[in-house]
């Protein structure tokens, strides 16, 4: 799943800014992929503002492993009963 935009934004952000208009002229439209679940996209940015990119990668793996597709409730006491060990592999990456 991609963010989803058109001309019209474009169109609005190149009237804004001559430099950003350039920057959207040069490189065009970009798929940007989202994720639609918000609980896993939150869990991923916070992981990612921690560490490397690679670590990021690792332990975002790991996760999703962990977590697979649970839904609602179970999902997040499942991410509730995690969060300590999760810190405490964060700290050994530091």
């Amino acid at each position: 799943m991609y963010f989803a935009y058109g001309e019209q934004a474009l169109s609005y952000l190149r009237k804004k800014d001559k430099r950003l208009c350039a920057v959207i002229d040069r490189i065009g439209h970009i798929d940007r992929t989202v994720d639609p679940d918000l609980f896993s996209s939150v869990l991923h940015h916070i992981i990612g503002q921690q560490i490397s990119t690679k670590a990021q990668a690792t332990i975002w793996q790991r996760v999703q492993d962990a977590l697979g597709t649970a839904g609602g409730a179970a999902r997040f006491a499942f991410a509730d009963a995690l969060w300590p060990q999760a810190f405490r592999a964060c700290r050994r990456l530091a």
